[in-house]
């Protein structure tokens, strides 16, 4: 923004939207003097969406995975229904994650979401399954049409019914473990003739577990332990949204290398 000042005269350090694009927002609106708009709005005008949704009684839109950050930010599905609202009509997102904050969807139209996971699973299967998940998601949502008329449409209600299927963290267990180093073991080679591990077993609402594992140490242990409260409780889907909190937490409270 310096640079810019010092050269053309503009201060365009409190330009809006400067920061989009790795700074693009700010050459090409602070600088060539161009319009900036929403991605999702100009696509959707680009196709003559509106126009499209005339005598439309239900709108499917979707997104990989939705939490807060699509509707702060008027991700596809948030585009999508605010003009749909506009005209009265439903809209159902199909997604393969939920995080927090996606709830703020049901307030921009009537409005519901359904997840491709149909039961507990991996990540990797997910992903590996996506396209025959979508397509049994969508067999789900349209075998009752009837559920998403304006009339009888509850958000709540159904948003309160989706979260149930989503597994929950029960379950945090932290094991110190040692043993002894090998070349055999280690890609990068033995660094002491012992090693230690710190190996965390979570198990979810399902009865499901998982395993893995971080450096050793008392301090590390400890953080593991400390943090316990963050991660019970929570999604499994929200997995991200767990580990940052987490990362903020020890960020925060922790202020020795561990």
């Amino acid at each position: 923004a310096q640079v810019v000042s010092a050269a053309i005269g503009r201060d365009i350090s409190g330009f809006p939207g400067a920061g989009a694009a790795g700074g693009l927002g700010a050459a090409l609106g602070g600088v060539l003097g161009a319009q900036l708009k929403s991605g999702i709005d100009a696509v959707l005008d680009a196709v003559h969406f509106d126009e499209k949704l005339e005598g439309v009684s239900l709108a499917i839109t979707g997104e990989g995975r939705i939490d807060g950050q699509s509707v702060n930010f008027g991700k596809v599905p948030v585009g999508v229904a605010k003009r749909c609202a506009a005209k009265g009509i439903p809209t159902v997102a199909i997604v393969g994650g939920i995080g927090d904050g996606a709830e703020g969807l049901f307030d921009l139209c009537e409005s519901t979401i359904q997840t491709t996971v149909s039961g507990p699973m991996s990540l990797e299967k997910a992903m590996t399954d996506a396209p025959a998940l979508y397509e049994y998601a969508a067999e789900r949502l349209l075998s009752h049409p009837h559920r998403y008329e304006p009339e009888t449409l509850n958000l709540k209600t159904m948003y309160r019914r989706l979260l149930p299927m989503i597994p929950k963290v029960v379950k945090m267990d932290v094991y110190p473990v040692a043993g002894h180093d090998s070349m055999e073991l280690n890609l990068s080679g033995a660094h002491a003739p012992y090693f230690t591990r710190n190996v965390v077993v979570l198990e979810d609402s399902t009865g499901n577990l998982g395993v893995g594992e971080v450096p050793g140490g008392q301090k590390i242990t400890k953080a593991l332990e400390d943090v316990k409260d963050l991660v019970l409780g929570t999604s499994v889907a929200d997995y991200k949204g767990t580990l940052n909190k987490v990362r903020a937490w020890l960020s925060s409270n922790i202020k020795d290398d561990i």
